[in-house]
This record gives structure tokens, sequence and C-alpha cells, in this order.
């Protein structure tokens, strides 16, 4: 790495283009090395948010199965009372 970097201001030609060239490859060498690093990096974060997102999606649609079961037996549960309930205000007997 020992070469010093000499920032050069060129605009190939066009004014304003705000073009610059980097004397020393190495520094653009180990700058990309470093973005590719940060992008894998980033890249593997952003696969475990969509796992997560994928597993609690799953959670929820399970968990909300599983509530509809117990809406529905309590449902029966309940319209078995009222019946019985119903029974017994008119006097009739329910098996």
């Amino acid at each position: 790495m020992g070469k010093s970097c000499i920032l050069i201001d060129k605009t190939c030609g066009k004014k304003g283009t705000g073009f610059f060239l980097i004397a020393g490859l190495s520094v653009v060498k180990e700058t990309q090395d470093h973005l590719e690093i940060l992008l894998e990096d980033i890249r593997g974060k952003f696969d475990l948010v969509l796992e997560g997102h994928d597993t609690l999606r799953q959670e929820i649609q399970d968990t909300r199965e599983e509530l509809g079961e117990k809406i529905k037996l309590v449902g029966f549960k309940v319209d078995t009372i009222i019946m019985k309930i119903d029974g017994w205000c008119t006097g009739r007997s329910n098996p």
C-alpha cells in the first residue's frame, strides 16, 4: 500500500462533469473490496430480515387459525347453553 494518493480533477473535455481520477490503483481496489464486503454484509442482514418476516407471517397465520377454531367452539358452547336455558324457562327438558 505505501503509495501516496493524488486526487486529480479532470473534466474529460466536458465542462462541469466533476469526474475525478485517483492515482494509485491499490486505493481503488481496496475501496472496491471494502464496498463488496459491506454489500455482502447488508445482503446477509436483509436475508435474515426476510427470513424473520416469513417466520412471523406463518406464526400469525397459525395463531389466526387456532383462534378461529376456539371461537367456533365457544360459539357452539354458548348456543348449547342458550338452548338449555330456553328449555328450563319454557318448562321443556332438553337431553
